[in-house]
């Protein structure tokens, strides 16, 4: 223990130069200027955000393919003293059809680059019932939960859906 401080070792709030000449920095300064990691996964709490995603409706056309858009958001850091903040980003959002691997959606602007991201993909199906999902992935590495969505076309049921080329703006 040195002085009054519960905590025994090296910190640059301590004071001398010996400490920040050695980049020493204790859990509690650390907490004073925001890079708490409440959840220990070594991502101090500002960067580590989740995005969200919200996907439309999604709407077939009478030959079963299945356009979609949606938007992916960053959600902020709850700041306890200061407004809410994010700085990443979102990077990319995949979406999938009755579970086949994840395809690559594209960016309203053409660049997933920014905190909040419109998005649309295209999907040809066959008839029947079909489940497309979607998820969003920002720059700190976290994936947000899936959202999915429920179409019905009429006609036969194909066994695989093939994703189509969505033009980029």
């Amino acid at each position: 223990q040195y002085e009054s401080c519960p905590s025994n070792v090296p910190s640059i709030m301590r004071g001398g130069t010996t400490a920040h000449h050695q980049h020493a920095i204790d859990p509690y300064a650390k907490g004073q200027i925001g890079y708490w990691d409440s959840d220990g996964d070594g991502l101090p709490d500002p960067l580590d955000t989740a995005p969200s995603l919200a996907l439309a409706s999604a709407s077939p056309d009478e030959e079963g393919q299945v356009s979609c858009t949606g938007t992916a958001n960053d959600m902020a850091w709850p700041s306890p003293n200061h407004s809410d903040v994010t700085v990443n980003t979102i990077v990319s959002v995949q979406y999938r059809v009755d579970g086949s691997p994840w395809e690559p959606a594209s960016p309203a602007d053409g660049h997933f680059d920014s905190f909040c991201e419109p998005f649309a993909f295209a999907v040809a199906t066959g008839g029947g019932s079909h489940i497309i999902e979607a998820q969003a992935v920002n720059s700190a590495g976290n994936v947000s939960e899936i959202a999915s969505d429920e179409v019905l076309i009429e006609g036969d049921p194909t066994p695989t859906p093939t994703p189509t080329q969505t033009p980029s703006p």
